[in-house]
């Protein structure tokens, strides 16, 4: 049972309903899209029930993933003046590493908990 909790309750660098408000928009989206074009029957509707809440509760555990692996990253290049074009091309790279984590959150997220998870149970 530390394994399943710990994974949740070892969140370091992100907050746990800012991951979900940030979960929310791909799965509206795409919800939206589809609802519009095509007559859904009740097993579709149901798949993807089923992948919008998959989506949303795996995504705060693949942005947890993303920020542990990169924080050496930005501990190292914290003190840096980004202005002018940089400043832009760098807000273009972090909404596209959104993008990216968003598309992957329910794979990222099954491998962000099993690394949580053991790193709240071995107390790496």
């Amino acid at each position: 049972m530390r394994f399943i909790v710990g994974a949740w309750a070892d969140m370091r660098y992100t907050v746990l309903l800012s991951s979900f408000v940030l979960a929310l928009p791909l799965p509206i989206l795409l919800g939206i899209a589809n609802f519009t074009k095509v007559n859904w029957d009740a097993a579709a509707l149901i798949w993807f029930a089923l992948y919008a809440i998959a989506h949303v509760l795996l995504y705060p555990l693949a942005r947890e993933l993303y920020f542990c692996l990169t924080e050496p990253i930005r501990r190292g290049v914290g003190q840096l003046y980004i202005g002018g074009l940089l400043l832009v091309v760098t807000f273009i790279l972090k909404i596209w590493i959104y993008l990216i984590i968003s598309v992957l959150a329910i794979p990222l997220g099954l491998i962000g908990f099993a690394y949580l998870g053991l790193r709240a149970r071995y107390s790496w």
